[in-house]
C-alpha cells in the first residue's frame, strides 16, 4: 500500500511540474534545463517503478502463497522514496536556477579531464625523475 501511495505522490509531483512546462513562456526558460529531466524521470521512470513495486508486494503472496517481510518492505519503501526525492528535487531547483544539463556535464568533464591531466603529468614527472636518478646511479 505504501508504494501505491508513493506512486500517487510522485505522479502528482511530476504532474505539477508538467503544468509549468505546459506554459510556453515558462517552457522557453525551462527548456533544456534539469527541470525537464526531473519532470520526465519522476513521471516516466520512478512512478512506473513504484507502480511495479506496488504490484509485486500485492501479488507475490497471491501467486506464491508466502508473505513478504513487512518490516523490510517498509524500509525498502522509505529508502527508495526519500532517495528519489533527494535525487530529483535538486534537479527541479537547478532547473529554476537555469542550470543547463549540458553545461553541468561539460563542467564535470572538464574538471575530471583537468584532474586526470594533472595526475598524468605528476605521474610522468615522477617517472622521469626516478629514471634520471636510476640512470645516474648506473654511471
Amino acid at each position: 500500500m505504501l508504494f501505491a501511495i508513493g506512486f500517487v505522490s510522485l505522479f502528482v509531483s511530476g504532474g505539477l511540474s508538467g503544468l509549468f512546462l505546459a506554459q510556453p513562456s515558462l517552457d522557453l526558460y525551462l527548456h533544456d534545463a534539469y527541470f525537464v529531466v526531473a519532470h520526465f524521470h519522476l513521471i516516466m521512470g520512478v512512478a512506473a517503478i513504484f507502480g511495479m513495486f506496488a504490484g509485486v508486494y500485492f501479488w507475490f503472496p497471491k501467486m506464491f502463497g508466502r508473505f513478504l517481510n513487512e518490516g523490510i518492505g517498509k524500509v525498502h519503501f522509505w529508502i527508495t522514496f526519500i532517495g528519489v526525492y533527494g535525487i530529483f528535487m535538486p534537479c527541479i531547483t537547478w532547473g529554476w536556477l537555469d542550470i543547463r544539463g549540458a553545461i553541468l556535464i561539460l563542467l564535470q568533464w572538464h574538471t575530471s579531464r583537468s584532474c586526470s591531466r594533472s595526475m598524468f603529468s605528476s605521474a610522468l614527472r615522477h617517472s622521469l625523475q626516478s629514471e634520471r636518478s636510476s640512470s645516474s646511479c648506473l654511471t
